[in-house]
């Protein structure tokens, strides 16, 4: 799920200066922002939450669909530990 935590630029580049604006940006910048909220409030209901941090981007950025994999990658690994807790029966 996407959190609201981003990073001001992808593991290992330099932050870019921020591109020109488009009329309809705003529209989809909304759209986004309501993605944002909605899988923020999925992430706080799961039980192992696995919500990976991005750098700048949006959904249309397809050319960084390999940093996108390596964060949620990332992601899944940390969250193995409390999902193997929670896939594990209690021992009495």
């Amino acid at each position: 799920l996407l959190g609201r935590a981003t990073l001001e630029s992808w593991p290992g580049e330099d932050p870019s200066p921020a591109a020109p604006r488009r009329d309809r940006d705003t529209v989809v910048e909304s759209l986004e922002l309501a993605q944002v909220d909605a899988s923020a409030r999925q992430a706080g209901l799961a039980d192992v939450p696995v919500t990976p941090v991005f750098g700048p981007g949006t959904w249309r950025s397809f050319q960084l669909a390999d940093q996108y994999i390596a964060a949620g990658a990332e992601a899944m690994e940390a969250a193995l530990p409390g999902l193997r807790a929670l896939a594990s029966p209690p021992v009495q």
